[in-house]
């Protein structure tokens, strides 16, 4: 049996408060503005879920991972996987901080990918 997370059991309170502000320092954030990017939680109910002296229950970690990007379950130490990458952070990154021509770039081939099909029969001789 796979035990994903199992080291967070130690101390789950501390390790859900460091992912939590492990994950809103990654998007340069302060505690307001993550509390202001999610519906209900306030700034001193975040900050204490990082100090680990309160745990976010199911509906708080999915509102929390909704606004930070990552995955309810890697919040709530139930999987060790953030939900992107490193490689879809760094482009998620550089996404946030161009201008809007290159946002655009960017949606653009984006879109255009779906249209272009590997065959993969033809790729493994």
């Amino acid at each position: 049996m796979k035990m994903t997370g199992y080291h967070c059991f130690m101390d789950i309170k501390k390790e859900i408060g460091l992912r939590i502000k492990a994950a809103r320092e990654h998007n340069g954030w302060s505690l307001n503005d993550l509390a202001a990017r999610t519906k209900s939680l306030q700034k001193s109910r975040i900050g204490n879920y990082e100090q680990g002296t309160r745990t976010p229950g199911p509906s708080e970690a999915i509102e929390l991972a909704a606004a930070l990007g990552v995955s309810a379950a890697y919040i709530l130490c139930v999987d060790d996987q953030s939900s992107l990458t490193n490689e879809e952070k760094k482009l998620l990154e550089k996404y946030r901080t161009t201008d809007a021509r290159g946002k655009t770039a960017i949606q653009s081939v984006a879109e255009s990918q779906p249209t272009y099909k590997v065959d993969r029969k033809k790729t493994a001789s």
